[in-house]
């Protein structure tokens, strides 16, 4: 989750950021997923506290707090995420995501001041159209249709194995001739 803040054409009211965090703890919980977590310059520190303080700690693998922790990192992140979010005030972010990811999961605040012909808007509605932007509000964020549904670990495992085995099977049909009858061992039966 890439976070930017208030600037001439977005502004994030302070519950916004409360439930940004609700929100993100809420999807971690319920997708078994780790955030990485940048705030940005423009977040500000008294927005930062908030969003802190709204996310579980727990919900976090890493973060940039810029306003208390500034740190490089955020292109690893990028990289790094499955897929990555960003908060709609910044067309940089957006378009550095969509560069690098092919397309950006954008969380909006209730107000933003753009008319749908400003070329900021154009752009948007583009990337939409191609499929490479989907938009949340930010006290609303879905992965449904984003992150396949989870599967329990033994599920996980069983399809590992079922995948496994198939792959060697392939293989060893390729290598080892099928064995004859006269090759069986007693007791043993032959595979």
């Amino acid at each position: 989750m890439i976070i930017g803040g208030d600037g001439k054409s977005h502004t994030y009211q302070p519950d916004e950021w409360n439930s940004l965090g609700q929100e993100m703890s809420r999807l971690a919980k319920e997708h078994g997923i780790k955030w990485l977590v940048s705030t940005s310059r423009r977040t500000g520190g008294d927005n930062e506290a908030l969003l802190k303080e709204a996310l579980d700690p727990a919900c976090v693998c890493e973060a940039i707090w810029w306003a208390t922790e500034p740190k490089k990192g955020l292109a690893a992140y990028i990289h790094a995420g499955e897929k990555v979010f960003v908060t709609r005030d910044s067309l940089t972010m957006i378009s550095e995501v969509v560069a690098v990811k092919g397309r950006a999961e954008v969380v909006y605040p209730s107000n933003f001041r753009l008319g749908p012909e400003s070329a900021y808007e154009r752009y948007l509605g583009r990337l939409a159209k191609e499929r490479r932007l989907g938009a949340h509000p930010i006290n609303r964020i879905e992965l449904n249709g984003i992150l396949p549904p989870l599967t329990s670990v033994n599920e996980e495992q069983q399809i590992f194995i079922r995948s496994l085995l198939a792959r060697i099977d392939r293989v060893l049909g390729k290598i080892v001739p099928p064995r004859s009858p006269s090759l069986e061992i007693p007791g043993k039966k032959a595979h």
